[in-house]
């Protein structure tokens, strides 16, 4: 590495990496470590970085495959899959973003690679997504998906031996103008072709060359998560039969043996109170400033096993798509439960369960509604249960998250005729915002609103 400094403005001018092999982005590395060299807040960016650089280099001495070469021809699929969806879409790249292969970025903040596959609700409503299209036309940084969630990809040393594409392929993904009869002299394909959700026509890829003496080594491809994600005991292990890889090299037990529902709050709640059995004994309460209701959030107790998932090793490309969608399942069922339970509605006031029930109850003297929550069976399903004021009738609320990403409700009370479009029109609610209290407020407004009009009409009559 060659650093060169301007001793007269007292700065870092140039970073020059090189290398064994010299990777097809260099310029734009070499530009990105300057910057981060430049300014202190990006030290560890830089390091990491430069680590990340170092294995590459390193793995490509010891062994016959060219890491810079294996990773160039992930990120000639991940863009043509986004060119792609981008086509398809006419140019939606939010729904890429929410549902389809993710967002690509290359040299943004991290060397190579990383795709931006998920971000909150609210996140989504602040973007100004026609400036994002615009950024990512150009390949420049974009300060709002450095926001979103991201998968960064790289390499690193293995314990089984893997067989990757030689120099002369440069991508998996088999496109139109590719002579399918030449390559199959040559690779394995995908036993049957692949279906995503936002492509008209399925896709074909590659798996490895027949003759793999040139390019089999003990490498594999790795997916580095930012922020990590908590997920189910349920969720790691199916990622790790996904990937194919078990244990600890995928997932990792929190320290504390936490619960996924005390993982979730683990940044709110002091850690005093983190044991098991005692997470939920705090008061969390959400006000509304056009609704008079403070809605009081409860959980029943149940401790979902859970893990810590940071980095998903995995061989091919293609599987990289099924790892996105049982992350994004977890992250909405994350989402809706913190959406109860958050830094605004914590209270750090200590209620103990005898006191609870006397000091919460619902009655038609008080505007405080007391919302009971279930972790029914995350990530797929999340149960809310509530009594309407003055009227003292139940709500349940089942939350239901699919592959799709996207929470439906199913909806039990008596007030509501038409329960189908009702259902319909909670369901659209919910995924506009992926918000409980914000639902609550809603059933409220419109369930009170509903009664008054029909008790008029009764009064009427009578």
């Amino acid at each position: 590495m060659d650093i060169k400094f301007d001793e007269t403005a007292h700065k870092i001018v140039q970073v020059t990496i090189t290398y064994t092999h010299k990777p097809e982005d260099d310029d734009r590395i070499d530009n990105l470590l300057t910057l981060q060299l430049s300014n202190f807040r990006y030290f560890k960016l830089f390091k990491k970085n430069l680590q990340a650089l170092a294995t590459l280099d390193t793995l490509s001495k010891i062994y016959s495959a060219n890491c810079f070469h294996c990773i160039r021809c992930i990120s000639n699929d991940v863009k043509s899959i986004y060119e792609k969806e981008f086509s398809a879409l006419a140019g939606d790249i939010q729904k890429i973003l929410t549902d389809g292969h993710g967002i690509p970025l290359f040299h943004v903040e991290r060397v190579g690679p990383s795709i931006a596959y998920w971000a909150p609700k609210f996140r989504i409503h602040e973007t100004d997504w026609n400036n994002v299209k615009d950024i990512i036309a150009k390949g420049d940084s974009c300060e709002s998906l450095g926001l979103f969630y991201q998968l960064w990809i790289m390499m690193e040393e293995s314990r089984s031996r893997n067989t990757f594409l030689p120099i002369e392929r440069n991508h998996y993904l088999i496109e139109e103008n590719d002579d399918e009869y030449e390559l199959l002299q040559s690779y394995d394909f995908m036993p049957q072709d692949l279906t995503f959700p936002l492509l008209p026509t399925p896709l074909k890829f590659l798996q490895q060359p027949k003759d793999d003496s040139q390019t089999s080594a003990n490498i594999q491809f790795v997916l580095w998560l930012f922020p990590p994600v908590y997920v189910t005991d349920t969720v790691a292990k199916e990622i790790e039969d996904l990937a194919g890889f078990f244990g600890s090299r995928i997932m990792t037990d929190d320290p504390k043996s936490l619960s996924l529902e005390q993982l979730l709050i683990s940044d709110i709640v002091p850690p005093a109170k983190m044991t098991r059995g005692s997470t939920m004994d705090v008061s969390w309460e959400k006000k509304f400033e056009d609704s008079p209701y403070t809605q009081i959030y409860t959980l029943d107790i149940k401790h979902t096993n859970a893990k810590k998932i940071e980095r998903i090793p995995f061989i091919y490309p293609f599987q990289i798509f099924s790892f996105i969608e049982i992350l994004r399942q977890q992250l909405v069922y994350n989402a809706l439960f913190q959406s109860c339970f958050n830094s605004s509605t914590y209270c750090p006031q200590r209620i103990s369960s005898q006191s609870s029930a006397a000091n919460f109850e619902v009655n038609s003297n008080t505007t405080k509604v007391k919302v009971k929550v279930q972790a029914t069976n995350p990530p797929h399903l999340l149960s809310v249960s509530f009594q309407l004021p003055d009227i003292m009738v139940d709500v349940l609320l089942q939350i239901t998250i699919l592959r799709d990403c996207q929470p439906y409700v199913i909806s039990q009370n008596p007030l509501w005729e038409d329960k189908g479009n009702t259902d319909t029109v909670l369901t659209q609610t919910l995924q506009l915002c992926h918000d409980v209290p914000d639902l609550v407020k809603w059933i409220l407004k419109s369930s009170i609103n509903n009664f008054k009009s029909v008790k008029e009409d009764v009064l009427m009559e009578i």
